[in-house]
């Protein structure tokens, strides 16, 4: 799984917990351990 790279600014993101309505809410870096995941550049700044 690959996470935009920006994400890990944040402090708490929340997630789907794979049940109905079951939300979960952790570091990104957390998630992105969790899932032994990446980060990557994933979005485009619109030109000036």
């Amino acid at each position: 799984m690959v996470f935009e790279k920006s994400a890990l600014k944040q402090d708490i993101m929340y997630i789907n917990g794979g049940g109905r309505g079951l939300v979960v809410g952790l570091a990104p870096a957390d998630a992105v351990k969790c899932v032994n995941g990446q980060t990557a550049d994933l979005t485009v700044e619109p030109a000036a």
